[in-house]
């Protein structure tokens, strides 16, 4: 009788069968991806840097002031000079006075009849106050501050209260607002130097009173001011000058008057005013075309109505009404924007 033999398989076989396949497997399926790009150093995202902007002010009170307090102050800066005007409060007959400030000093001018409600205005290289109100008449007329000689028909239009914006080159002058014989006037004009001769040049969106206007860049800014019923105005309108297109209108979160805007360092700046009657601020707010910024800076006191220039990239602040009253003091105040770039971020 033959006797077949079995050979016994271990259990251990199976494993070690079971890890073969299951290796073979995953490397088949890693040989059938596609491999992953390569990336290079250079493909990654630069670094950008956080960048804030840091205000310094530094006010300093002049060695010189005006002969007295001037009421309805209006200044221009002509070339390196500030010339100042203004009437002289009480006086029955109107009685002027005029200076010219530089860095070095003050030298009184000419002592006029000034009608008061006037501004002044640069033409053919002389200095004029015009427009204003005589009586119970708004005057078409400017006196000339040099030679005392005055022209009837200056203006285009009787004009009391107007503002006055003179371009940084002194060519071109804008005349806007106020208010001419029986209503506020929503007109811009503007004064080609060379030639003596105002032509109309836009509209305002509201017809105001006394509002603060200046230019620089390719912009004109208006703001403030008072509307008819004695509201005060907050919207600030921003022009473009070579299109003529009002690009955008701003709003503080009240209204003003008596203020100025000073162009200087390529920045629009909003100074003082009066927020209400009786109601004097110290504020200055950086004008932008995208919005307004109430910076953390402010005037040395609280100030309106008062005159305004740059000279030597010093604002000059000149007179104005303070809570105490007209003064006659003189302060030169200089902004400087800082921009701080901090470490960089992604």
């Amino acid at each position: 009788m033959i006797r077949h033999s079995r050979r016994r398989v271990r259990p251990r076989f199976f494993v070690f069968l079971s890890l073969v396949i299951a290796m073979g497997a995953a490397l088949f399926v890693m040989a059938s991806r596609p491999s992953p790009p390569v990336r290079s150093p250079v493909a990654a995202l630069p670094k950008k840097p956080r960048v804030s902007h840091e205000l310094h002010c530094r006010t300093v009170q002049a060695s010189f002031s005006l002969p007295q307090s001037l009421s309805n102050l209006r200044a221009l800066t002509i070339g390196s000079s500030l010339i100042v005007a203004g009437l002289v409060p009480g006086s029955r007959n109107f009685q002027g006075v005029s200076v010219s400030i530089t860095s070095q000093g003050l030298v009184q001018g000419p002592s006029p009849i000034l009608f008061p409600g006037g501004n002044l205005v640069l033409s053919q290289n002389m200095e004029w106050w015009a427009g204003g109100v005589h009586g119970q008449t708004i005057q078409r007329s400017a006196l000339n501050l040099q030679s005392d000689h005055s022209y009837a028909n200056f203006l285009p239009t009787p004009l009391n209260r107007a503002a006055v914006a003179l371009s940084p080159t002194g060519s071109e002058l804008f005349m806007l607002g106020g208010s001419s014989q029986n209503a506020l006037s929503n007109r811009i004009y503007q004064l080609t130097e060379s030639s003596g001769s105002f032509h109309f040049w836009g509209t305002l969106p509201q017809a105001v009173d006394s509002p603060a206007a200046a230019t620089g860049g390719n912009f004109l800014v208006v703001a403030g001011g008072t509307l008819a019923g004695g509201r005060f105005s907050s919207d600030v309108w921003i022009y473009q000058l070579s299109s003529r297109n009002l690009l955008t209108t701003l709003h503080l979160p009240y209204g003003i008057q008596g203020a100025q805007i000073i162009y200087t360092q390529h920045r629009f700046w909003l100074l003082g005013g009066e927020k209400s009657p009786g109601h004097l601020l110290s504020s200055i707010w950086l004008v932008t075309p995208a919005r307004l910024i109430r910076t953390p800076v402010h005037l040395p006191v609280p100030l309106a109505d008062f005159g305004a220039g740059v000279l030597n990239h010093r604002i000059w602040i000149v007179g104005g009404t303070t809570n105490h009253g007209l003064t006659s003091a003189i302060r030169t105040l200089t902004l400087k924007v800082d921009t701080i770039r901090s470490k960089n971020v992604k």
